[in-house]
């Protein structure tokens, strides 16, 4: 999800969030998951012209 950056200045457009693994004490692949998360973010995020 991209909302508005608000406050972060003209270079900033949008915020990038995403969800991420529950914590199982780091031996349930959850740093894999995470990172997955991360990249599909940065793969659909709105163009430098989106709104």
């Amino acid at each position: 999800m991209a909302t508005p950056a608000f406050g972060l200045g003209p270079r900033v457009g949008r915020v990038i969030h995403t969800v991420g693994p529950v914590g199982e004490g780091g031996d349930q692949g959850e740093v894999e998951v995470l990172g997955s998360c991360y990249r599909r973010c940065l793969e659909v995020r709105p163009g430098p012209h989106s709104s």
